[in-house]
């Protein structure tokens, strides 16, 4: 299964976690408020093979990979450019910036 596949179908952190773990994926958690795991309880995190009793549903996930790059488009400008310069991809975004991450 997909990542978007996944997404959609599942509604709370600790589904999703599980369902991205069951698909073969390397899910990290993320503190609320945070832009990724950092923090004194997050070291070795680039290693670690996290359970879905890692994750909280206050919290959000982060995807550990190592050939995939993620780009963060956090400029009005940059994204409205964005399918100029890069190739067809799945996207994710926030409430007002949908596809702001590629």
């Amino acid at each position: 299964m997909s990542i978007d596949q996944i997404l959609p179908v599942h509604n709370t952190v600790s589904a999703m976690a599980a369902a991205l773990i069951e698909a073969g994926f390397k899910p990290v958690p993320v503190k609320d408020g945070r832009k990724g795991p950092g923090g004194s309880g997050a070291l070795g995190w680039e290693e670690k093979e996290y359970t879905t009793t890692d994750f909280r549903d206050a919290g959000n996930i982060g995807l550990r990979h190592t050939n995939v790059a993620a780009i963060d488009l956090d400029c009005p400008e940059a994204l409205k450019i964005a399918g100029r310069f890069l190739p067809p991809t799945f996207t994710s975004g926030k409430e007002g910036a949908t596809d702001s991450h590629w």
